[in-house]
């Protein structure tokens, strides 16, 4: 082998390693491109120190030219890897110069590979004698260079004035990391220049290209593991407090989430996760703001156009503290305190959003604001209460007095001898009442006072609790029978019948018994019933195919340790406003003189007060309502 083969295949084995290094640690990272751009050069200095090698050793120049027509092939491989290496390094490539050598190269590679004339290699014999120091002498067994190739050789020049000018705006841009740049680019032209002189027979000298490359890919290693060097730094000074950041972000009960402006979320905490329902990290990171809430926020806004506003305030002033109403992945929704702070991730400026469930504490507080009212409403209650019975029984018993003596009994003895003192007959005194309508009157005037009395009664639930007695009942026979009493509702003139109302039963299995007084139970229940049966008959009228229906669910709530009824119609629901005051005293949306406005306060008094438990309601219009009880089961 001749000696001076020896480097060029030490050249070459150090290449391939050094590229397939770079290569693996692109599929690594991704995301640095000049990892593998630096390792396709690699990889092509090598294979050309390969033809190098060859030539050296062609034992004739018939040989000698296939090596060179190799050489040609791999040098237009390695200018493309090198461009866009340059490109990738710098950033300051003008993407159709840098598109237009490669397409230029390419062609070369394929005039190399299949013109096989002399407008590639001539038959003109280029047998050249070097001698060396220390007695070294190298025979090159080559073809002269036909006009294809001289001007591959002038292209090379022009290439190399292209990538020079990259680099000069790189250097004046970054100054000291283009400095190793402009190293390399000396050595390529060294390496440039010698080698067309000497193809082109200007002088006699080995060629060096290929020693060129090798001392650029070593100033680039080099650049390379210097900084994977500092980054080892950065990284070993930056691991303690990334690991405090991180056991923080993991392990905090709050949920979580880094939102870039750009991609999206990057990163969430197993809180978000738990929060929102989602099974994975993944299927949460593709999501958006958007789907974790409802169309709407509460104040009618859209989520999204709302969403933008809060981001940009945070952005802006670095944290923004805000309510925010989010849907869960199975549907549910809950009201949250969001903190947006503005943090710096890997020089990337995002936001961090703390995001904390407050539905229990915003249902505390309704709860709150509701047994306020009915605290109030009590003391209102014990002093009206006792004086309005008197008069009002009072009232009520004059009015039935009349009505017996004028009507049922007016054939009396007192009543005909009362007559005839007054000169007239019974029978005249009842055709003037009839006429006058006194009977119907008298009527309404007992059945007003019995609509005051129930009132009042109601008004007495509020000013003192019953002592009944609290004992344990199966819940599924509770129902049962409270659906048995709701069926005796029934109204001829409406033509309304409970028993034509579609009853569903989703009952969970092996229920607990639960602790309650069963007479305040089944009096919330019957009057939800009732409610939802009237709502459900009014809607009916309305549509022809209409069918009215109940669900009720009996479901156990074992981390509460209570047990969650629910009552679900398909009626004409309500709107959030309804929903908001639905549990008020004397709210009400029926008619004049058909409800008092007491039913479900009185209910929810019952399950809050007595029993300890929560009652609340969903509804949107045109979807139904379902009202929610919970009782605790100790």
């Amino acid at each position: 082998m001749n000696i001076i083969s020896i480097p060029p295949i030490a050249l070459a084995t150090l290449m391939f390693y050094v590229g397939f290094y770079h290569f693996l640690i692109y599929l690594r990272q991704k995301s640095i491109r000049k990892n593998l751009t630096f390792a396709f050069s690699c990889l092509t200095v090598g294979l050309y120190a390969v033809c190098c090698s060859g030539l050296y050793n062609a034992s004739s120049p018939e040989v000698g030219v296939q090596w060179q027509r190799f050489q040609v092939i791999t040098l237009a491989g390695l200018a493309v890897a090198f461009l866009w290496f340059i490109a990738d390094y710098t950033g300051k490539a003008n993407k159709k110069v840098v598109i237009a050598f490669t397409v230029y190269y390419c062609f070369a590679a394929l005039v190399g590979l299949f013109i096989r004339n002399d407008l590639t290699w001539t038959n003109e014999v280029s047998i050249k004698e070097i001698r060396l120091p220390l007695g070294y002498e190298i025979i090159y067994n080559e073809m002269a260079p036909g006009i294809l190739t001289n001007i591959h050789s002038i292209m090379g020049i022009i290439y190399f004035l292209c990538i020079l000018s990259v680099s000069l705006k790189y250097y004046r841009s970054e100054n000291k990391k283009g400095l190793p740049l402009l190293l390399a680019m000396i050595m390529l032209f060294a390496g440039l220049i010698n080698d067309t002189f000497v193809s082109s027979g200007f002088y006699d000298f080995i060629y060096i290209l290929e020693y060129s490359y090798m001392g650029i890919i070593l100033v680039f290693t080099f650049i390379f593991t210097n900084n994977v060097i500092k980054a080892g730094e950065v990284k070993i000074a930056l691991h303690e407090s990334e690991e405090k950041y991180r056991n923080l972000f993991e392990f905090t009960r709050d949920g979580l989430l880094l939102l870039d402006p750009d991609k999206g979320y990057v990163d969430c905490n197993p809180a978000a996760l738990d929060l929102f329902k989602v099974e994975s990290k993944e299927k949460l990171l593709k999501l958006t703001p958007a789907d974790l809430s409802p169309q709407y926020q509460p104040d009618g806004a859209l989520s999204s156009e709302k969403a933008e506003l809060m981001i940009g305030k945070a952005f802006e002033s670095g944290s923004n503290l805000f309510e925010w109403k989010h849907k869960r992945q199975n549907g549910e929704e809950f009201f949250a305190s969001v903190l947006a702070t503005r943090i710096t991730l890997g020089g990337k400026t995002i936001l961090q959003g703390t995001i904390r469930d407050i539905s229990d504490f915003k249902r505390t507080q309704e709860m709150i604001i509701q047994s306020e009212k009915m605290l109030s409403l009590g003391g209102l209650a014990a002093g009206m209460a006792h004086e309005i019975n008197n008069p009002l029984a009072g009232m009520i018993q004059t009015a039935n007095v009349m009505a017996n003596r004028l009507d049922k009994n007016i054939q009396m003895q007192a009543n005909l001898e009362a007559a005839d003192k007054a000169g007239t007959t019974i029978e005249a005194i009842h055709h003037f009442l009839e006429s006058r309508s006194i009977l119907q009157m008298i009527a309404s005037i007992i059945e007003s006072g019995g609509r005051v009395a129930e009132i009042v009664s109601n008004m007495l639930s509020f000013a003192r609790k019953k002592e009944d007695s609290i004992s344990f009942h199966n819940p599924v026979e509770l129902l049962d029978n409270i659906l048995e009493l709701a069926a005796t509702d029934y109204d001829l003139k409406k033509h309304y019948d409970f028993k034509n109302i579609t009853i569903i039963k989703e009952y969970e299995e092996n229920l607990p018994m639960v602790p309650c007084e069963v007479t305040q139970i089944q009096q919330v229940l019957l009057n939800i019933l009732q409610n939802g049966a009237q709502a459900m008959e009014k809607k009916k009228g309305e549509l022809a195919e209409y069918k009215p229906r109940f669900i009720l669910r009996l479901i156990k709530e074992t981390k509460a340790d209570m047990l969650r009824i629910e009552v679900e119609d398909n009626g004409p629901g309500m709107d959030k406003k309804t929903c908001k005051r639905v549990f008020e005293p004397f709210f009400t949306t029926k008619p004049v003189g058909i409800g008092t406005g007491l039913g479900l306060s009185v209910s929810y008094f019952i399950i809050t007060e007595n029993h300890g438990g929560t009652m609340d309601v969903r509804s949107k219009p045109g979807e139904g309502a379902t009202f929610i009880i919970r009782l605790p089961l100790k």
